[in-house]
């Protein structure tokens, strides 16, 4: 947020402070005045957005455990990656999350990282200590993700554009993978 007045950000409170005045939580759109921001609460449609707190989700074993929707073509991954190493500038896996085409959660789990973990990056991921107490091994998640990717196919298939192995879409999809030491052919990646 910029002051007119002022030529660079304002502090942190300063912006703030003037968005819980004159701010819509809804659209996040910013108003002259609370009066504007009255009318406009008024009729702004929009649903408030989800929290996104450091809530700890079910990890796969509560998720469909067995996720069979044939139909499905295409999955997306996002995994959380937290820091290792003594700057903690290497990254490891610790949570991951595979999503169908219709947006329905098929897989979620806290993944034991293969190193201490020494910055959980907690700003961005939302990560804790707490979240990687019972989670489940590097091995059995990727596993877990191949089988669901894989969809019944063999290996020596997945190299053929025809098959029932679907493509895997996301964000940092190489990063991501490199994370969980996932090796997928290039043409099922988007």
């Amino acid at each position: 947020m910029f002051s007119s007045n002022y030529l660079g950000p304002l502090s942190r409170a300063s912006c703030s402070r003037t968005f819980s005045a004159q701010g819509c939580d809804l659209c996040l759109k910013l108003y002259d005045s609370p009066s504007s921001l009255g009318k406009h609460r008024e009729i702004c449609h929009l649903s408030a957005p989800a929290s996104l707190g450091t809530k700890i989700l079910p990890s796969a074993g509560s998720v469909d455990e067995k996720y069979t929707s044939k139909g499905a073509k295409a999955i997306a991954i996002n995994c959380g990656l937290v820091g290792g190493g003594t700057d903690g500038s290497l990254d490891l896996c610790a949570r991951v999350c595979l999503v169908d085409e219709d947006e329905n959660i098929i897989f979620h789990a806290y993944v034991q990282p293969q190193s201490a973990v020494t910055d959980y990056r907690y700003e961005i991921t939302g990560l804790t200590e707490e979240h990687l107490t019972n989670s489940k091994s590097h091995k059995e998640v990727q596993d877990r993700i191949l089988e669901i990717l894989y969809n019944g196919e063999s290996a020596r298939r997945l190299m053929s554009d025809s098959g029932k192995a679907r493509l895997l879409v996301g964000h940092e999809l190489k990063r991501g993978l490199d994370c969980l030491r996932i090796n997928y052919p290039g043409h099922l990646l988007r």
